[in-house]
């Protein structure tokens, strides 16, 4: 309505110019989280439903045809369509706050689950039943009882405690103690066990006692017998920093204050660049973590897309997924939408019917939400157990894997201009090193590349027909010059063939080689057939009208490639720095062009990397090359010279065709393509 001039069209114009605008700002920007959008959601709300009911009075203004009515019933369809999944979305959108915070959840879970250092065992319901007291770490002595206090979880009878970590704390082994446990009435149960330097699980009898629910219950335990200290400890877990902490403190209990403790008293700095120094580290945590928790997927989602920064941690999080590790997920909680059976996974990206959509590793595709969508009210959480199977040998095996010394330290944005660090893949290397050695892509004993002087002839002679066959596209693309761009087509056509296996190479559908070249050169040559079959009369009267002009432009090119070969032979040294300057370098990257496979190019400066630098005008230098199978040295010189002469028939082209413009002005009774260019012309070129 806007382009059309309707009379409404200023209220269509304010919300689509806002939109627009907004997006286009915010859409180029770096940082392009969903929130910055918010503004304009309003504006394309209200832009989708005008869009929807214009459909429905389009629809409904038309005649009543058959055609029309079902128009009419289509875009009726489309409006519920859109309102009903809409709501539905809503509906089970709102589900993320029915439910507690995905941490939260956790954290309740981890309560129950995850032992502290003591656990209150009882039976309820004709059913044995457990529940955590607060014990972090405590030393027995003799004459030094513990007491554990605690509510009761629900009505029942207290039948036993259980010291979840318990170990001698001077190292030794095999030492007989005895513990007493009762309440606080001295009624109690003398219970002797053996420990050893070993963490293990001591159950501890206690008269039975009923309690009521939310009856407050002491404990106490004392080491009666026995002459070893005894350390009593909790489970260890192994968050990590730049996360929540969990568990969170929940029904009046603290989980760092008196259930359990950090590996190494604080969380892990996991978003520390990789190195050996890092790898030492992440072994001692994992031995001495008892649970590994991801309260969110920020770090395990956010390292992998700095890979030359983060390798190790890529394969960590890879092995704790796969069980590699010794460690078990055991808990998982990542709050999907449920629509019926349909189950939708914001976090994920994914969808699955009847099942929850696997979520965790590998990090996931482009249709998950960005993690500021969820990372606040129902991120993933992942709790994975230690078990049996769990070596320090064996983590270092994995994390030994990695080779840590061609880690570089990136930021987010050095990591999206150059995710590899310029470093080629191990495909890529393959790849480039399959295209074949040097004698197998240059003909080093050919007679083109032992006889400079016969190699200048049959180049000069192959540039020649490249511009010729070019130079049908010329005239179409220059058809308002007096020249028609023939003494640009040379140009044109080391372009032309130059971009074609320039582009096939970097797509990777097609190899750097002379047969992509030659290719390149046949789909040239058709295109020239095609375009004289259709231009055949224009193209022969002006080739009639100027004989003159080609021959001179031919004769001036060839005298161009002469002198500039005269002045190589006058000063060959190159490789000076004050004449050659960068020429080893040139000739260095040309090789390089030549001989890869794909593109870009490997550096040849720097084993294992690709080209960072500009190199296409090595391609175009490359074209005559590969056709002819010449050396790079001496291919090298001949280009040198080649665009001396280009350079000075550009020029030429450019000044005669300013000067054949204006006297081709003064004459009116020609057709274009007839006109010849003067002698003035020429002389001005």
């Amino acid at each position: 309505r806007i382009f059309q001039g309707k009379p409404d069209w200023v209220s269509h114009a304010i919300p689509i110019a806002w939109s627009g605008m907004y997006f286009l700002f915010m859409g180029t920007r770096w940082v392009k989280s969903i929130r910055y959008f918010l503004p304009i959601y309003p504006t394309l709300l209200l832009l989708g439903a005008w869009a929807l009911f214009a459909l429905w009075d389009k629809a409904r203004t038309q005649d009543k045809s058959r055609q029309q009515r079902f128009g009419q019933i289509l875009a009726g369809g489309l409006i519920v369509a859109v309102v009903l999944f809409t709501f539905a979305w809503a509906w089970t959108f709102l589900d993320t706050y029915k439910n507690p915070v995905t941490r939260v959840a956790a954290s309740a879970w981890m309560y129950e689950n995850i032992p502290s250092g003591a656990t209150l065992i009882y039976e309820a319901d004709g059913a044995a039943k457990e529940y955590n007291l607060p014990l972090k770490e405590y030393g027995f002595v003799n004459g030094s009882p513990l007491t554990l206090s605690s509510p009761m979880p629900e009505d029942g009878v207290i039948t036993a405690v259980r010291l979840n970590y318990l170990q001698t704390a001077d190292g030794s082994d095999n030492q007989s103690v005895t513990f007493a446990a009762g309440y606080t009435d001295g009624n109690n149960v003398a219970t002797a066990v053996t420990l050893n330097n070993e963490r293990q699980a001591v159950t501890l009898d206690l008269p039975d006692q009923a309690a009521q629910k939310d009856s407050f219950q002491q404990i106490i335990i004392e080491l009666t017998e026995g002459n070893a200290p005894v350390l009593a400890g909790t489970s260890k877990l192994m968050n990590e920093h730049w996360d929540d902490l969990i568990p969170v403190s929940l029904d009046g209990r603290s989980g760092y204050g008196g259930y359990y403790t950090e590996v190494q008293n604080s969380q892990r700095p996991v978003t520390n660049p990789d190195s050996p120094q890092k790898r030492q580290e992440l072994a001692d945590w994992l031995d001495e973590a008892d649970y590994v928790v991801l309260s969110s997927q920020r770090a395990l989602w956010s390292l992998p897309r700095i890979p030359l920064t983060y390798p190790m941690m890529i394969r960590y999080y890879e092995a704790l997924f796969s069980g590699e590790l010794g460690f078990d997920l055991v808990y998982q909680n990542q709050a999907d939408y449920q629509i019926g059976p349909l189950r939708i996974s914001d976090v994920g990206g994914k969808v699955r019917w009847g099942a929850q959509p696997e979520v965790g590793w590998p990090p996931p595709g482009a249709l998950a939400a960005e993690e500021a969508f969820s990372v606040y009210d129902h991120p993933p959480v992942w709790i994975f157990a230690k078990t049996d199977a769990y070596s320090r040998e064996n983590t270092l095996n994995i994390l030994d894997d990695v080779d840590l010394s061609q880690t570089a330290f990136m930021t987010p944005g050095d990591a999206t201009r150059a995710p590899n660090g310029l470093m080629m893949s191990a495909e890529t290397a393959a790849l480039q090193q399959a295209g074949g050695t040097f004698r197998e892509l240059f003909n080093v004993n050919g007679i083109l590349s032992n006889n400079w002087m016969l190699a200048a002839v049959v180049w000069w002679l192959a540039l020649m027909l490249l511009g010729w066959l070019a130079f049908p596209l010329a005239f179409l693309i220059f058809r308002g010059l007096p020249d028609k761009g023939y003494a640009l087509s040379r140009m044109l056509a080391i372009f032309l063939v130059a971009y074609f296996v320039w582009i096939t190479g970097s797509l990777s559908v097609l190899p750097n080689t002379a047969v992509t070249a030659g290719l390149g050169v046949l789909l040239l040559s058709i295109t020239s057939i095609v375009i004289t079959a259709k231009n055949r009369e224009d193209l022969a009267g002006w080739r009639q009208a100027n004989k003159r002009y080609i021959l001179f432009v031919e004769l001036f090119a060839l005298g161009l490639f002469v002198l500039a070969i005269l002045i190589r032979l006058g000063n060959p040294d190159l490789w000076d720095v004050i004449w050659g300057g960068e020429k080893p370098m040139d000739l260095t990257y040309f090789t390089a062009v030549l001989k890869s496979t794909v593109f870009p190019p490997y550096d040849p400066w720097f084993a294992g990397g690709y080209l960072n630098y500009y190199y296409y005008g090595f391609v175009l230098a490359g074209v005559l090359p590969k056709l002819l199978g010449i050396v790079p040295a001496l291919a090298y010189n001949l280009n040198l010279v080649t665009f001396y002469a280009l350079t000075g028939l550009g020029v030429f082209g450019i000044a005669c065709n300013i000067a054949a413009k204006r006297e081709q002005a003064k004459i009116t009774q020609l057709p274009n393509y007839r006109l010849p260019i003067t002698r003035t012309a020429l002389t001005a070129g």
